[in-house]
C-alpha cells in the first residue's frame, strides 16, 4: 500500500487529527479518514483527506491501521515537497527526495474503534474567519471556563460569565432557536489550530454537541464535535 501527496496536505491532516487524540485508527478506502473521541469523551474529531488529494493512491481494498498521530505530526513539520508513504505489514515509511523515515504502527486492537458520526439537528449556523474565532475564544476564556452559544434576535451569540463580569460576542448569522454550553478549554485548542483558516463554521442546536468545522476544501474535511455541559444552563 502506498500513496503520496505534498507535505502541507499530510502535515495539516495529522495536525488536525492529533488536536485531542494522541493515537488512533486511520481508515483507508476513498482517502484517509480519522474519526476518534478524546480520552475524556468530550470531543469527537473527524478529519478526511479524499483520494483526489493524492498524486499516487495505490490502496486496493479498504484497510485500517494504528498510528501515533502526535509523533507523526511532529515529524511532518520538518518535511517539504512531495511525501511518499508506504505501509508494509506493521511498518509505515515516509520519504522525500532526500530523506526517509520508518516507524512501527500500533496494533489496532489497542485502540478504540472508529467513532460513529452523530445524527444532530443543528438549528443555527454562523461563519467567521479563523483569526476572528481565535480572538473571540481568547477573550471569552478570560471571563469564564465555559461559554454558551445561543441563538436570538442578535443572531448566534457566544456568552461568557454573568452579572457584573460577562461578555457577549455576536456572530450575526442565524436560523432557529439554539442554546448549548461548552468548555473553553476545547474551544481554545480548536481556535488555535484553525487560526489560519479562511472560514470557520459554527453549528449549534438545543443541548446537543457544538460543531466547529472548516468549509470542505479540495484536500481536506475537518470537523470537531464538542459535547455540551448539561449542568450549565
Amino acid at each position: 500500500m502506498k500513496f503520496s501527496t505534498d507535505a502541507v496536505t499530510l502535515r495539516r491532516f495529522f495536525a488536525f487529527s492529533s488536536a485531542f487524540v494522541d493515537a488512533a485508527r486511520i481508515y483507508i478506502a476513498d482517502g484517509l479518514n480519522v474519526r476518534a473521541v478524546d480520552s475524556g469523551n468530550v470531543c469527537l474529531t473527524s478529519v478526511k483527506s479524499p483520494k483526489t488529494a493524492f498524486d499516487v493512491f495505490e490502496v486496493g481494498r479498504e484497510k485500517e491501521f494504528g498510528v501515533d498521530l502526535k509523533k507523526t505530526s511532529s515529524f511532518l513539520k520538518r518535511l517539504m515537497g512531495v511525501v511518499n508513504v508506504e505501509i508494509d505489514k506493521n511498518i509505515m515509511s515516509l520519504s522525500t527526495e532526500n530523506l526517509s523515515y520508518s516507524t512501527k504502527l500500533i496494533d489496532v486492537e489497542h485502540l478504540k474503534p472508529q467513532a460513529k458520526m452523530p445524527e444532530l439537528n443543528f438549528t443555527a449556523k454562523a461563519e467567521t474567519s479563523g483569526d476572528e474565532f481565535r480572538n473571540a475564544i481568547a477573550i471569552a476564556s478570560r471571563v469564564s471556563s465555559h461559554v454558551i452559544f445561543e441563538n436570538g434576535l442578535e443572531g448566534l451569540t457566544m456568552k461568557a460569565g454573568d452579572g457584573s463580569n460577562s461578555l457577549t460576542y455576536s456572530f450575526y448569522e442565524s436560523e432557529r432557536e439554539a442554546k448549548t454550553a461548552v468548555s473553553c478549554e476545547y474551544l481554545k485548542s480548536i481556535s488555535k489550530i484553525l487560526a489560519k483558516t479562511d472560514i470557520v463554521a459554527i453549528l449549534a442546536g438545543k443541548d446537543i454537541p457544538l460543531k466547529i468545522a472548516i468549509e470542505p476544501e479540495q484536500r481536506l474535511e475537518v470537523a470537531y464535535y464538542i459535547a455540551p455541559r448539561i449542568e450549565v444552563r
